[in-house]
Parts: structure tokens; C-alpha cells; sequence
């Protein structure tokens, strides 16, 4: 049997929560695996396993022509991430066009509203109800050592042997330029140029709305934070300076509650905003062939896209380093871990719906339209 690749697609966050247990749960696949079959098994882990960007894209974009695998493990912040979604919605088109929809294994990771009672109005939620998904929401409470979590790896590497079987079959002859149309968004069942374009057209200025005011929020966050430290650096005993840091968890409570809110709706609305990214970048080639004057026009809107992307990133960066910076602030006092968490989980919550708009920049170049500048 040949060696297997397949990727591993995760929100960090829900590993965090889990106390390492979801990358816990890849390595120990990646081993029963091993211990199954003698093969290697390779399991790349999102933005970990291989470097940010460019080589996640390339070689999941490799992997799908080849027919390898994907394991995303499901739970409410996977849904509100915008590159987890268009991983998720690519793979699992790309296998059902394949005709092996074991290359998709789901792993309800943690409970997902509306999934089992099919109450969810998230179509991609339900879609997931199409393949043999796994069920680990009490798994994940199981010790590593257990039957029951060792027996429910076993199961995974088992249902891994086979898809490798099946996958084995397919002729993936020409498949390169389907997937790039895939990973455009163009499919059959789902919605077209115009509805593509026409959600972005909404979304847009909500995206740049909910950017200015997760600004404002953030600002009004550091005020108390300086204000605070101040007050605690003119303390005289660390009784008073105890008290101060108390009443400052206290009054952070709302404004990260707020943060933490608008984290959420930058991911849903960046995840329609690049629905019509994709559609508009995808379709160039075809107007400029149709029209040589529209050359003119989509190099504008390429350099405008690659601003966006230029600024996301930079604020991407910057806010990475905020949320590095809580570890120090959460040391202080255990007053303020609760809202130091919770202010956490906003940040990388926006920082992974960020990193969708790499992909844009990496659209744009692969159209090989030579704009000037």
C-alpha cells in the first residue's frame, strides 16, 4: 500500500481548549496508522505542519489532484472560519466528484447547534450529514490511554485504510485545472458569478464597518488597561495594587464581551466577502480575453485587492502580537484570567479568518495578468 498524505484542518483555538487534545488525537491516528499497516501516514496540520501561505495552498491544491484525504474536526469556531469553510466546502465537492466520499472524514469535535436535529440554516453544515462523519464530542473527555479513545482511533485509521484503497483507484488525469476551478468557487450546485459578486457587494462594507468598530473597541480595551496600569504603579502596597487589578477585570468583562462579538462577525463577513473575491479574480482572465479594454479596469481592482490584503495582514500582525501579549497580563492576577481567555479566543478567532485573504493574493497571480507597477 503507498504511502498516504492527507491534512489535518482544525481551528488552533478548539486545541487550546481541549488542552492539546486535538493535536494529541492527529499524532496518535498518524501512529495507529503505522502500527495498522507498516505505511507511513502523513497528516499535515494546518498552519503548523507546513509553513503559512503559499505551501499550505500548493500542496493541499497538489494533494486534491492526487485524491488524498482530508480530516476536519468540527465544532462551532470551525464554521465561523473562513479558510476552514473553503478547505472544507473544496474537499468534500472534489471528493463527491470523485466518487469517494471517504476522502472526507468529519470529526464532530464538538457539539455544532442544529447539526444532528437539522435546524442549522448553515447549508454547510448540513452537507456534512452527507458523508460518514465520526462522533467525538465525549471521546475528546476520554483519557489517551482508555479503550474507548484508543478504540475510536483505531476506527479512524481503519476508515483512513480504506479511502487510501479507494483512492488508489481514481484517475486523477486533468484534474489540476478542476480544482483550480473549484478553489475559485465556481460549482455547479452552488451559487453563481452574479450571487457570488452580489454577497461580496453586501458584505464588503459591512467587513470594513465591523473593522472600525472592532478598532473602537480595541481602543476603548487599552484605556482601561493604561489607566489601571497607572493606578497600580502609584500603588503603595500590592494589597491596593491586588484591588486595582480586581475592579480591572471587572470593567474589561463588557468591552471584551464586545470584542469577542464582533471577532464573530468579521469571520462571517470575510467569509462572503471572499466568496466574490474569488468569482471577480477567477472570471479576469475570461473578460480580458472577451474585452482587452477591461484590462485597465481589473488592474485597478487587483491593486486596490492587494492593498486590502496588504492592510488585513499588517493588522493581522499587529493583533497577533496583542494576543502573544496576554499571557504577561494574565500572570498578574487570576482575577484576570476569565477575561483574558475569553479576550483571547476574539483575537485568534480574527486573526484565522484573516488568512483567507493570502489566498487572494495568490489568485491574483496565478491569473499571469501582467498589470503594470
Amino acid at each position: 500500500m503507498a504511502n498516504v498524505t492527507g491534512f489535518w484542518c482544525y481551528v488552533h483555538e478548539d486545541d487550546s481548549a481541549n488542552n492539546g487534545g486535538v493535536i494529541a488525537l492527529h499524532d496518535d491516528l498518524v501512529a495507529e496508522y503505522r502500527g495498522l499497516t507498516g505505511d507511513q501516514i502523513e497528516i499535515f496540520l494546518d498552519r503548523e505542519a507546513l509553513a503559512w501561505g503559499m505551501k499550505w495552498r500548493e500542496r493541499r491544491d497538489s494533494a486534491l489532484t492526487a485524491g488524498n484525504f482530508l480530516v476536519p474536526l468540527l465544532s462551532p469556531l470551525f464554521f465561523q472560519s473562513a479558510e476552514c469553510r473553503h478547505e472544507l466546502t473544496v474537499f468534500m465537492h472534489d471528493a463527491k466528484e470523485l466518487g469517494v466520499k471517504d476522502l472526507v472524514l468529519p470529526l464532530m469535535y464538538i457539539d455544532v447547534p442544529g447539526f444532528e436535529d437539522g435546524t442549522t440554516d448553515d447549508l454547510l453544515v448540513m452537507s456534512i450529514r452527507e458523508f460518514q462523519w465520526e462522533d467525538w464530542r465525549e471521546l475528546r473527555f476520554a483519557p489517551r490511554t482508555s479503550e474507548a479513545y484508543r478504540r475510536g482511533v483505531n476506527k479512524l485509521a481503519n476508515l483512513l485504510m480504506r479511502a487510501n484503497a479507494q483512492a488508489e483507484t481514481i484517475d486523477t488525469t486533468g484534474r489540476a485545472a478542476e480544482i483550480e476551478r473549484l478553489l475559485v468557487g465556481e460549482t455547479e450546485d452552488g451559487p453563481g458569478y452574479v450571487d457570488r459578486v452580489a454577497g461580496m457587494e453586501a458584505a464588503l462594507p459591512a467587513w470594513v464597518e465591523t473593522i472600525d468598530e472592532l478598532s473602537n473597541e480595541s481602543n476603548a480595551y487599552r484605556a482601561l488597561i493604561e489607566q489601571a496600569t497607572a493606578e497600580a504603579l502609584e500603588a503603595s502596597s500590592f494589597v491596593d495594587k491586588g484591588q486595582i487589578l480586581k475592579r480591572l477585570a471587572q470593567d474589561i468583562v463588557e468591552p471584551v464581551e464586545r470584542i469577542h462579538a464582533l471577532a464573530t462577525k468579521y469571520s462571517v463577513q470575510i467569509g462572503a466577502t471572499d466568496a466574490g473575491v474569488r468569482a471577480l479574480v477567477g472570471n479576469a482572465p475570461a473578460q480580458i480575453a472577451a474585452d482587452p479594454s477591461a484590462k485597465d479596469g481589473v488592474c485597478r481592482y487587483f491593486a486596490s485587492l492587494r492593498g486590502l490584503c496588504d492592510s488585513t495582514l499588517a493588522a493581522m500582525a499587529s493583533t497577533a502580537g496583542w494576543r502573544d501579549a496576554i499571557t504577561g497580563t494574565e500572570a498578574l492576577s487570576k482575577d484576570l484570567r476569565p477575561p483574558m481567555r475569553r479576550l483571547r479566543e476574539a483575537l485568534t478567532l480574527e486573526i484565522q479568518s484573516g488568512e483567507v485573504v493570502r489566498d487572494w493574493v495568490r489568485l491574483i497571480e496565478n491569473t499571469n495578468i501582467e498589470c503594470p507597477g
